[in-house]
Order: structure tokens, then sequence, then C-alpha cells
């Protein structure tokens, strides 16, 4: 795990639990949410690296500023941007449909 999903994925859980307590509590309760943290943080490493890759290099390969504070910028503001209380209850609510019509009777 690069140093940026390390910081990534404590940050998130931080912001998930203030920002979505829905989904959070949700994901909690179900037992999702560290797997639902790790591939979170992974899309977010795939972006940055995206975002970063016709950025100018150090010898180590890492991306030179301000290239990679603008791209660090932007995946922060995009993986932080939660819906509002009223639509993660309504995501929460089809989530638990869906699970329960995906059950076989018995």
């Amino acid at each position: 795990m690069t140093v940026f999903m390390h910081d990534f994925a404590i940050t998130y859980r931080q912001a998930l639990e203030e920002q979505a307590p829905v989904f959070h509590a949700y994901m909690t309760r179900q037992g999702t949410l560290r797997e639902h943290i790790r591939q979170t943080a992974e899309e977010a490493n795939r972006m940055l690296a995206e975002l970063t890759a016709n950025a100018p290099k150090w010898p180590d390969g890492l991306p030179k500023q301000p290239w990679l504070r603008e791209a660090e910028e932007a995946v922060w503001a995009a993986m932080l941007d939660f819906p509002d209380e009223e639509e993660q209850w309504r995501q929460v609510r089809e989530a638990m449909r869906a699970a329960a019509e995906s059950k076989p009777a018995g």
C-alpha cells in the first residue's frame, strides 16, 4: 500500500463516518466497511496515477510539484463528495431491497 493509499484510507474512513453516517453505519452492520475502504483507496490511487501519468517525475518516479499536489486535491475532492443524508437513506434502502430480493426463498 502506498503512502497516499494509507493516508487516503484513514482520512476516507473518518470522512465517511462524519459526512456519510448512514453509509458508514450500514456498511459497519453489513461487515463491508473495511473492504469498501480498501477498494475506494485503490480507486483513489488509480485516479492519482492517471492524473499524474504525464507529469514530470523525479528519478524515483514520484511526480513533481505542483502536479502531484493538484492531482491529490482533485482525487480528494472527487472521493470525498458524499450525497446528503436523504440520498444516503435512499441508497441504503435500495441496497437492502436488492439484497432481500437476491436471497433464495427458504
